[in-house]
């Protein structure tokens, strides 16, 4: 056999014995680590927010918060001056009257009017406006509560779905305590619902927007009273 061909094949035999021990090396390497242990458990998960959901579907709301800010909108006057063409977006109040101290009664409300300030034409003559929040509900109407907080200057009335739930036409009603109200969880529905609240502002002869301005503050609370036989149906 030729001398060349043997060395060539004594090389080839070397190189591959190298990587055959390689490769045993490399698939033979151990590690070891002490005290772990595997043990069998439980996973617990808890629905405790507003919105559940379940394989990315939104179950059936049962705890909603609705309430006078910048989302309420102005639907009508009667003798308003406000020139905007409505419907409007309310306003917020940037100076809440110091005498409107039923405030901290209604926490997460802000006080809304149709302009601010207050028109000084709205200060001297009786005006009313409207406003108007519409909402979806979509947990059980049965065992449902409802409450509502209001605080306004000066008279008012409120309906829900068309049915009025309180009015009180008086003077002091931005003063503490809130007038507040229950026990109307019939008027509500399941799917869009409208609320609305007409205010009157009383006329001063001498009125101006510092002393004789308008506003509205309120919180309407629904509470479903779901538990979770009622997650398991609908969800």
């Amino acid at each position: 056999m030729n001398k060349k061909i043997i060395m060539s094949l004594a090389t080839i035999a070397v190189v591959t014995t190298a990587a055959v021990g390689g490769t045993v090396a490399f698939y033979s390497n151990q590690q070891t680590s002490h005290g772990n242990i595997i043990k069998a458990g439980s996973v617990v998960l808890k629905v405790d927010h507003t919105k559940q959901t379940y394989n990315g579907v939104d179950c059936k709301t049962c705890n909603v918060e609705i309430k006078s800010d910048a989302t309420n909108k102005v639907v009508a006057t009667v003798g308003g001056a406000d020139p905007v063409t409505m419907p409007h977006d309310a306003v917020l109040v940037s100076n809440p009257h110091v005498r409107w101290t039923v405030t901290p009664e209604i926490p997460g409300a802000s006080w809304i009017w149709a302009t601010d300030p207050t028109l000084q034409a709205d200060t001297t003559q009786d005006v009313y406006y409207t406003f108007q929040k519409k909402f979806t509900w979509l947990g059980p109407i049965t065992g449902a509560t409802l409450s509502l907080g209001l605080g306004a200057d000066n008279g008012y009335e409120v309906k829900l779905n068309g049915n009025v739930i309180g009015t009180d036409w008086t003077e002091f009603n931005y003063q503490s305590p809130a007038d507040t109200f229950s026990g109307f969880g019939a008027d509500i529905v399941q799917g869009e619902n409208t609320l609305e609240i007409t205010v009157k502002n009383i006329g001063m002869p001498n009125g101006n927007p510092n002393d004789n301005p308008g506003g509205l503050l309120y919180k309407l609370t629904i509470d479903g009273q779901c538990d979770d036989d009622y997650f398991k149906t609908h969800c």
